[in-house]
């Protein structure tokens, strides 16, 4: 709202002027004008003025002494980094960002403090080659733009999952088996040798004889009685020192390990027929039954030792006592 206050103001005289004086805040061209029909009034009188308007076009020009520097001394954007590095004299650039990136935020410094800088472009972009002009406006409105081509990466399709193929039959992760001249090798974190003295050990314990087939090779093996998922495996190997043992072979851990042999009842007589075994140990209950007898027949001939020492003795103590009576 324009008011006017002219305290001098004869209507006699014809015609007033007044001059407004406008300050420009930036460069460029504006209109100056009225939204409505003015009306002025004389003071003191609710008489009615003639007054006339015009639409007035205002070229706000630089100063003459105005910087035309319209150069950015640095330039960063986030996510991703230029590419070549940036330098004022070089114009164009290249950005790469991921598929999730949408918006580019773009810093930018001007080497002039009256210079202004304006980004287009950087909001909404699409998957491929995009442009984003940084426009710099020097103070006397020289302008000087450097381009972005921001390549926004495909999505990433999901990793396919490969089909799994089943594990031939008698497959172990860690443990593999070899056939040689000298018998059947294990290699697990070392070598060892499936032991030919096998037939001197018995199965620990709770476990019975079973055969474990590495790379198709069969193995003679011990696992827990009535155990339906069977994990653990007792195996009869030599080290590459020629000793021979008791090793444990977990197959959910992958471990092979020497077994507490204090566990294990070691077999002092092995015969492939268990007739012969029976027949042996008829024999040592014989023996010892004589041994038993041989026992009893000692003791009672002690007693027996016993009693004539103890008869004689007495006997002897009586014919002392009569030879004295007579004496």
């Amino acid at each position: 709202m324009l008011r006017i206050a002219d305290m001098g103001a004869d209507a006699s005289v014809g015609s007033r002027k007044y001059v407004i004086r406008f300050r420009a805040i930036a460069r460029g061209v504006s209109d100056v004008s009225l939204d409505s029909r003015p009306i002025v009034y004389t003071y003191g009188m609710d008489e009615a003025m003639s007054v006339s308007s015009n639409v007035l076009t205002l070229a706000v020009e630089a100063a003459q002494d105005a910087s035309d520097n319209a150069n950015l001394s640095a330039l960063k954007v986030s996510p991703g980094k230029l590419s070549p590095a940036f330098a004022t004299t070089v114009r164009e650039y290249e950005v790469t960002v991921p598929y999730e990136t949408e918006m580019l935020v773009v810093s930018a410094l001007t080497e002039d403090e009256n210079a202004v800088v304006g980004v287009n472009g950087s909001t909404g972009l699409q998957v491929g080659r995009n442009t984003v002009v940084v426009t710099v406006t020097a103070e006397n409105g020289t302008e000087k733009r450097y381009y972005l081509y921001v390549t926004r990466e495909k999505e990433a399709p999901e990793p396919t999952k490969a089909p799994e193929k089943p594990e031939p039959v008698g497959f172990e992760k860690g443990l593999h088996a070899s056939q040689t001249e000298g018998g059947i090798l294990l290699s697990f974190g070392g070598s060892y040798k499936v032991s030919e003295e096998d037939s001197a050990y018995v199965a620990p314990t709770g476990y019975e004889e079973t055969v474990l087939y590495v790379d198709g090779i069969r193995i003679k093996a011990y696992v827990k009685r009535d155990t339906p998922d069977v994990d653990f495996y007792v195996l009869v190997l030599e080290d590459e020192l020629g000793v021979s043992g008791y090793y444990r072979y977990d197959r959910e851990q992958q471990t092979l390990q020497r077994y507490d042999e204090s566990r294990i009842e070691l077999r002092q007589v092995v015969e492939e027929d268990n007739t012969a075994l029976y027949e042996t140990l008829d024999k040592y209950k014989s023996q010892q039954v004589f041994l038993l007898f041989t026992l009893a027949m000692f003791l009672a001939l002690c007693v027996l030792l016993l009693l004539i020492v103890v008869k004689l003795y007495r006997q002897g103590h009586t014919d002392e006592d009569e030879l004295d009576d007579n004496l």
